[in-house]
C-alpha cells in the first residue's frame, strides 16, 4: 500500500447527520438538541418505561444495539456486565441466552429484546446514558458514531 499510496484512497465511516438527528426525529419520545439537552432525559425515562425498567434518571443506563456474535465483543460483557442495562440484538444462541438469563436475574433493571427493531434502536440511542460496543474488529463503526450523534457516550474497546 505504501508503494502505491498515490492510486490508493479510502473512505472514512460516516452517518447521515439528517436521518441521525435528535432535533428532528420522529422516532424518539422527546426531540432534543446541543441546547436543550436536558430533554434528552424524557427519551431515558420513557425507554424505560417502554422496556420494562424501573424508571430512574439518576440510574446509568446503559444501551447497547449489536448483533450478538463473538467478535462483537461480548464475552468482554459478561465481565463487566451492569445491571442497569437494555440491549436489542440477535444472533448466536449463546448470547442471546445469557442476555436472556441476565433479565431474569435483574428484573426491572435489565431488558431485552431479540430481533431487529430499528425504530427502538433509535430509542435506545436517544435514551442510553452511555453505548456499549466492545466490538474486537470496529472501533468506529456507525453504531457509535450515531450514539455520539444522540448525546449518548459511546464505550468501546480499542483496537488491538
Amino acid at each position: 500500500l505504501n508503494a502505491k499510496g498515490d492510486r490508493v484512497i479510502g473512505i472514512l465511516n460516516g452517518i447521515d447527520v439528517e436521518a441521525n438527528n435528535p432535533a428532528t426525529d420522529e422516532g424518539i419520545y422527546q426531540k432534543y438538541d446541543v441546547k436543550t439537552l436536558e430533554k434528552k432525559k424524557v427519551n431515558k425515562l420513557e425507554l424505560m418505561k417502554e422496556m420494562g425498567l424501573e424508571p430512574d434518571e439518576n440510574r446509568l443506563l446503559i444501551g447497547m444495539v449489536s448483533r450478538l456474535v463473538d467478535h462483537k465483543g461480548l464475552d468482554l460483557v459478561r465481565y463487566i456486565f451492569h445491571d442497569s442495562f437494555v440491549l436489542l440484538g440477535s444472533g448466536d444462541a449463546e448470547y442471546e441466552n445469557f442476555f436472556c438469563e441476565m433479565q431474569n436475574r435483574y428484573p426491572g433493571r435489565v431488558a431485552v429484546r431479540i430481533g431487529f427493531i430499528p425504530s427502538l434502536s433509535k430509542k435506545i440511542y436517544a435514551g442510553a446514558d452511555a453505548f456499549l460496543m466492545p466490538s474486537k474488529s470496529e472501533p468506529c463503526g456507525l453504531a457509535q458514531m450515531v450514539a455520539a450523534r444522540y448525546g449518548t457516550l459511546p464505550i468501546v474497546k480499542q483496537a488491538a
